[in-house]
């Protein structure tokens, strides 16, 4: 009878963790579903059905803060931004690919590289964005079993982040866009980057512009700008043959006259290397003058 209690005790004991660990675990679930703009946008994304859109933009942080698909839109080319904070270019290629299996084909692909952040999003190891993870290659089990405090400690970074500053709480996600107008002045001085340091030797990069170009799709390629002390003398405009011979136009908005040009280093910077709601109007007014007007 003892022995009978003692196993029932320890049953309903492994109960009681288990259920205190998923109700936990929902709990952070729902919190990132309710305050997480990045989660949301990835989980709306891939939900898209039956879109259209003229352009399409890819990219991480630097285009995610930097382009302003709503001012595109507004101006007749309805666009939307795809980029995703910290993310490699295998993110992109997912997400263009899954895009297209459901959605209308658009007519442009603007692809923004950072050079200036030391080749991140070009990384040798490519790596999955955790929220493109998630959503995509996981199933309904595998995602209520995800350890999601772990798994996305820095989304509930941003959340806290919102919670202490009225500038992040009054921020908000317009068409993938991350618009926010805090500032942060740009104090640095010029350092030159050697070209053997931008490495563009990407098999992620090629299969991007073969896929892109395979879809008969009209891409665009630029070096997004970044502060004074990661930006280049490389000329405005060059060519790079990738891996697999396709022939690629860079816009390097990451030389240094162009980005002086273009950018107030005292008004127009939201952090290292990000621009903020005002850079990012001056960025994309630019690009649409240049590329997307008519």
């Amino acid at each position: 009878m003892g022995n009978s209690l003692n196993i029932k005790f320890y049953i309903l004991k492994g109960l009681y963790l288990i259920g205190s660990l998923l109700t936990i675990n929902l709990f952070f679930y729902l919190l990132l579903a309710a305050f997480s703009p990045v989660f949301r946008k990835v989980n709306e994304i891939k939900n898209f059905k039956d879109k259209e859109y003229d352009l399409l933009i890819f990219g991480n942080s630097a285009g995610l803060d930097g382009i302003d698909a709503s001012l595109l839109s507004k101006k007749g080319l309805k666009s939307y931004n795809f980029c995703i904070g910290g993310s490699h270019i295998k993110s992109s290629v997912i997400l263009l690919q899954n895009y297209l299996n459901a959605n209308k084909r658009p007519k442009k692909v603007l692809l923004c590289l950072t050079s200036s952040m030391e080749g991140t999003f070009l990384k040798k190891y490519p790596f999955i964005d955790p929220c493109i993870n998630h959503f995509y290659n996981k199933n309904i089990l595998e995602r209520y079993l995800t350890i999601y405090l772990k798994e996305f400690e820095w989304l509930y970074i941003e959340i806290l982040k919102m919670l202490v500053s009225k500038q992040h709480r009054e921020a908000k996600m317009e068409d993938g866009q991350w618009q926010i107008k805090k500032t942060m002045t740009d104090e640095t001085t010029f350092s030159e980057i050697p070209l053997i340091n931008i490495n563009y030797n990407s098999n992620y990069l090629d299969y991007f512009v073969s896929f892109v170009k395979k879809n008969a799709l009209e891409l665009n390629v630029i070096e997004m700008p970044g502060w004074r002390k990661h930006r280049n003398t490389l000329p405005v405009e060059y060519e790079l043959v990738t891996r697999s011979g396709k022939v690629i136009n860079i816009e390097n908005l990451n030389n240094l006259s162009i980005a002086d040009s273009l950018l107030n280093p005292r008004t127009d910077w939201l952090s290292l290397n990000h621009l903020n709601q005002f850079g990012a109007i001056k960025l994309t007014e630019y690009l649409h003058k240049k590329h997307f007007k008519n």
